[in-house]
């Protein structure tokens, strides 16, 4: 089966976070759209929602006469919501004609003569769209991407010597990078086990996303072989995603695996507890979804960023790209996920998270036998 592959995009909750991490993400915060739609300049009779349910805000603005875009820019910004209207996963919700109307006319525009120009006017498009994963990337910002490697490990210790905990950090990097990350998450998965816990916990509290692939064949041990979750089209059409042997896949295709052999666990299908917080994101979340539905798996902290959704990157002529949201996410039992995922049980801190998920775990029948046997 040939399948298109799919990105989870990185959401820097800080400039610190950005500036660490190898996606091509600006090292400004995403802005948080409002619930409505904002246009500046003066309203009109013809102003309507762009999105069904989205009623636009009108922000007067006085500004100087501005020269009429070139046709160069007005091109390149009919490029870019030709790419948004055939692409975008909520692309049938979306009022077209008004919204390129209102971005051909917007002060932003005005004056636009080469691309460059008109990165303003695409993002209060995207803006528009009240999707907080759809960016545009400069072309800076997609070579930046593409140079940057460095990312933090996972790692792992034992809690209460029963329980082995398994912190995984978002990444944004891919090939051999890719390899290495999966591969340091299965060592340390294969020397807690070596302890014999008796339950897992996977802490994806802080992390913000990037390539979940690494994350979900780093992690496969934990979360057993096989299905983990779809992602689904506008049309409804889904494409199924796995962990085997090693390996991450897309439907048929690895899209990333461990260096050397695959770890095992010594008892198949553990409890796992599964921590969360509003720093959780995208990739991060889709961990997440792939523990739902997971026999013997609950998780405990905060609701998510809200992001669980799949991106692909999108070439503009001059090298510029539009990471867009053209799929949503959905657990093994088919439920799907496009706004923040609420944990089984709510908690105030981490620490109470941590501390609420080893109690779960304890009470669990493979730790119950296992205190009798001891």
């Amino acid at each position: 089966m040939k399948v298109r592959l799919i990105s989870v995009l990185v959401i820097c909750m800080t400039a610190s976070a950005c500036s660490r991490l190898p996606t091509g993400v600006p090292s400004t915060p995403m802005p948080t759209p409002t619930a409505t739609a904002e246009v500046q300049g003066a309203a009109t009779p013809t102003d309507r929602p762009i999105r069904q349910g989205v009623t636009p805000r009108i922000t007067p603005t006085v500004r100087p006469t501005l020269p009429t875009a070139s046709p160069e820019a007005t091109a390149y910004l009919d490029a870019a919501l030709d790419i948004m209207e055939q692409h975008l996963f909520i692309r049938k919700e979306i009022d077209w004609p008004a919204l390129r109307t209102r971005a051909k006319t917007h002060d932003l525009m005005r004056g636009a003569q080469t691309p460059t120009d008109t990165y303003p006017v695409i993002d209060w498009a995207l803006l528009q769209l009240g999707d907080r994963h759809n960016r545009l990337l400069s072309p800076r910002q997609v070579q930046f991407g593409q140079v940057m490697t460095g990312f933090t490990n996972p790692s792992g210790w034992m809690v209460n010597e029963r329980v082995g905990y398994i912190k995984l950090p978002d990444f944004g990097a891919s090939g051999e990078a890719g390899e290495s990350y999966a591969a340091i998450a299965q060592q340390f998965i294969r020397d807690l086990d070596s302890k014999n816990p008796c339950g897992w916990i996977v802490d994806l509290s802080e992390n913000f996303g990037g390539n979940m692939w690494p994350m979900l064949a780093g992690i496969g041990p934990v979360l057993g072989e096989g299905l983990a979750g779809y992602f689904v089209d506008a049309d409804g059409v889904k494409t199924p995603w796995y962990y085997e042997d090693g390996k991450s896949k897309l439907g048929d295709t690895i899209v990333a695996q461990i260096k050397g052999k695959a770890y095992r666990l010594k008892a198949s299908q553990p409890p796992v507890a599964v921590l969360t917080s509003s720093r959780t994101a995208s990739s991060g979340e889709a961990v997440v979804v792939a523990f739902r539905g997971r026999p013997n798996a609950r998780s405990f902290g905060g609701a998510t960023y809200g992001v669980p959704t799949g991106l692909e990157g999108f070439t503009l002529n001059d090298g510029a790209m539009l990471r867009l949201t053209t799929v949503l996410q959905t657990d093994r039992n088919g439920k799907l996920y496009g706004e923040s995922i609420l944990p089984d049980e709510q908690n105030p801190s981490p620490s109470t998270a941590l501390k609420a998920a080893t109690e779960w775990l304890l009470k669990q029948p493979a730790c119950r036998i296992q205190e009798l046997a001891s």
